[in-house]
Formats: C-alpha cells, sequence, structure tokens
C-alpha cells in the first residue's frame, strides 16, 4: 500500500518528536498520527502567562486605588510637607 498524498514539513521553531504512531498501525480519520514538542516555545509560553498575571494584578491595584481615590497623583498637594514659620523670639525687621 502506497501513500496517496504526501507533503514535507518544515518546523518554524526547534523541536523533537515526542512521540508518533507507528508506520505499521492502521489510523483513522482525525487520528493523533504525531506529538511535537518544543521547549523553547513552552519556557516562553509560561514566561508570558506569567507576565499576564502581573499585569492583571496591576490592573486590578489600580481599580482598586480607583475605587478609593487614592492614586499616586490623586491630591499631591495635600501631601506636601508645609512651611512652617516659627517665632524664633528674634526681631525679623
Amino acid at each position: 500500500m502506497a501513500a496517496f498524498d504526501s507533503a514535507t514539513l518544515y518546523a518554524r521553531a526547534p523541536a523533537i518528536l515526542a512521540s508518533a504512531t507507528s508506520i505499521s498501525q492502521q489510523g483513522s480519520q482525525g487520528d493523533v498520527l504525531a506529538v511535537i514538542a518544543a521547549p523553547d516555545l513552552d519556557q516562553q509560553l509560561v514566561q508570558t502567562k506569567a507576565q499576564l498575571l502581573q499585569l492583571e494584578a496591576a490592573v486590578r491595584q489600580a481599580q482598586a486605588n480607583a475605587d478609593l481615590d487614592v492614586s499616586p497623583t490623586a491630591n499631591v498637594a495635600s501631601r506636601r510637607p508645609r512651611m512652617v514659620k516659627r517665632a524664633t523670639g528674634h526681631n525679623d525687621r
């Protein structure tokens, strides 16, 4: 028996063949023929998910600040130290 059609595949990223169906094994439509593992892409995915979690936390913090009206720029003038002139007991003429 010969294949009806064939195709050459090229990887977009470094990867390894994690598992594959045996050549002698009969397959049906929809069966998984091979599983390809890409450790570099897996690591990139983990880092991107971690970054997403950090950004979502920052959004929640910003929303909480807006709800409480304690954003870093809110009412900055009232938080500045005030200069108070004290009497020194000397004549200030």
